[in-house]
């Protein structure tokens, strides 16, 4: 069985971290809020206010900016990451990385013309989406009670061309 959440701390190795520097965020430059205005409305789905966080320091910065959108039981949260962080979910998708299992898989794929990869749990429809923005950029879409097919259309929802000219911007 594939542990689509592990693969994806895994490879948001530093998110953990971000936890504990949300504190200081308070001090940095808000320069998340750039990415809130890409965190639409979802027709169908209630949205919670979208939030973000940017800390600066002499080894860098780093800026997140989140929404989560439940319909039902069905659950999505889709998050925009610059930085360290970014750079680590981005390496499954640079080494083409594919795995499939009876129970799942985790796949290169192509959205909106900028590569990204999915991973999809058959049990529980739960999976996560991850897109490539920039080199230092990511978009992250981690969701449950949904078939994969109707993931993807609904991260195709938000606009992905409109984010990457954001994050190389940033």
């Amino acid at each position: 069985m594939i542990d689509r959440r592990a693969i994806l701390r895994l490879a948001l190795g530093a998110a953990p971290t971000l936890a504990l520097l949300a504190a200081s965020a308070a001090r940095a430059e808000p320069g998340f809020k750039q990415f809130l205005p890409f965190l639409v409305d979802v027709p169908g789905w209630e949205g919670q206010k979208a939030s973000g966080f940017t800390i600066e320091g002499e080894n860098g910065a780093m800026t997140t900016a989140t929404r989560e959108y439940r319909r039902g039981a069905a659950h999505a949260q889709v998050s925009i990451i610059i930085g360290p962080a970014a750079e680590g979910a981005l390496s499954p998708i640079a080494s083409g990385m594919k795995m499939e299992t009876p129970d799942g898989h985790m796949l290169p794929i192509e959205i909106a013309g900028l590569k990204a990869m999915t991973t999809y749990q058959n049990s529980d429809k739960s999976g996560g989406i991850v897109v490539a923005l920039a080199e230092n950029a990511a978009l992250s879409f981690t969701y449950d009670g949904l078939a994969e097919d109707e993931a993807l259309a609904l991260a195709q929802k938000l606009d992905l061309k409109g984010l990457q000219a954001a994050a190389k911007a940033k």
